[in-house]
C-alpha cells in the first residue's frame, strides 16, 4: 500500500497550505461505475473488500443527495453524474439524457 508521501509524490493529490490537508485534482477522471459503487454502498452494496459491522442503509434519493453534495459543495466529484427521476439510475449528463422536465436518462426521455 502507497504511503500518503507516495501518494502526494504521484501528482495526484496536492498539498495545501495547512498542514495535513489535501486535495484532489484529478475530480473529473472519477468515472460514471465509480460513483455508482459509491451510490451503491451508500445503499448498503458492500464491495468483497470492505467488511464493516454496521454500513450504511440510505435510499436511492438520500444516496443521490449525499453524491449531490459531493457535486456542488465540496467538489469531490464532477458535476455530471445525475439520477434519472423515473427509473432511478445515475447517467452521465454530457453524453445522454435529458433535463428539460427533470433529469432522465436516455432510456426515460
Amino acid at each position: 500500500m502507497p504511503t500518503l508521501q507516495d501518494t502526494i509524490d504521484s501528482g495526484c493529490w496536492k498539498e495545501c497550505p495547512r498542514k495535513d490537508q489535501f486535495v484532489s485534482l484529478a475530480c473529473d477522471e472519477i468515472s460514471l461505475e465509480e460513483v455508482e459503487k459509491l451510490y451503491k454502498f451508500l445503499q448498503g452494496e458492500l464491495p468483497p473488500q470492505l467488511h464493516m459491522s454496521r454500513h450504511p442503509h440510505l435510499s436511492e434519493r438520500m444516496a443521490f443527495r449525499v453524491i449531490y453534495y459531493l457535486q456542488e459543495i465540496m467538489g469531490i466529484l464532477p458535476d455530471r453524474y445525475e439520477r434519472c427521476i423515473t427509473c432511478g439510475t445515475l447517467y452521465d449528463s454530457y453524453n445522454e439524457g435529458s433535463s428539460e422536465r427533470g433529469n432522465h436518462c436516455d432510456n426515460c426521455c
